[in-house]
C-alpha cells in the first residue's frame, strides 16, 4: 500500500491526488480504523457467535455491490483466493501450492470471461464450503442460465 503514494511513473496511481491526503495520515486512520463495534461482539460460547464478525459487515456490503453493478454472463467460475494474513486466528488456513501460502480463504463466484467478482464466501472453519453446498449459496442469480465450472466439473444451474 506505501507504493500508492509512490511518486515514479512506474506506480502512478491517482489515489493519493483523489483524496488530497498524506501516506502517514492515511496509515495513521487506518490504524484506529474499525467497521464493527468491539462491544457488541458475542463471546466464543454464545451461539451467536460469527468468527467474521469484524469484517461481516463489508463482505456483505461487497456482495450486494457486486450483483447491483455488474450482470455476469453465462458462464461462471468458482474459485478460491487466499487473502495474505499471517497474524492469529482460528481460521487461518494454509496452503503450501499457494503464491501466498497462510491467510484467509475466499470462495468467489466469478464471470469466467472477464474474471469479475460477482459473489464471494470467506472461509470461516471447518465443515463449510463444500462445493456442492456453495453453489446455491453463492449463485443467487435469478431468471439466468448459468454453467457454473469449478477444476475439471461443471455444474448446470437453471435458476
Amino acid at each position: 500500500m506505501r507504493d500508492v503514494w509512490n511518486t515514479s511513473a512506474m506506480y502512478a496511481c491517482v489515489f493519493p491526488k483523489v483524496v488530497n491526503m498524506s501516506r502517514d495520515r492515511f496509515f495513521s486512520i487506518l490504524k484506529y480504523l474499525h467497521v464493527a463495534d468491539n462491544e457488541q461482539q458475542p463471546g466464543r460460547d454464545d451461539p451467536n457467535y460469527d468468527p467474521l464478525y469484524k469484517v461481516r459487515h463489508i463482505a456483505t456490503c461487497l456482495n450486494s455491490k457486486f450483483r447491483e453493478l455488474y450482470t455476469p454472463y453465462a458462464n461462471l467460475t468458482l474459485d478460491e483466493a487466499m487473502c495474505a494474513f499471517h497474524g492469529r486466528c482460528s481460521f487461518r488456513v494454509y496452503m503450501r501450492n499457494k503464491l501466498i501460502r497462510y491467510g484467509f480463504r475466499v470462495e468467489c463466484l466469478c464471470d469466467s470471461g472477464n474474471g469479475v467478482v460477482s459473489n464471494m464466501e470467506v472461509y470461516s472453519g471447518a465443515g463449510e464450503n463444500e462445493i456442492i453446498d456453495l453453489v446455491p449459496r453463492l449463485l443467487p442469480l435469478e431468471n439466468l442460465n448459468h454453467r457454473v465450472f469449478h477444476g475439471l466439473s461443471v455444474f448446470f444451474c437453471f435458476v
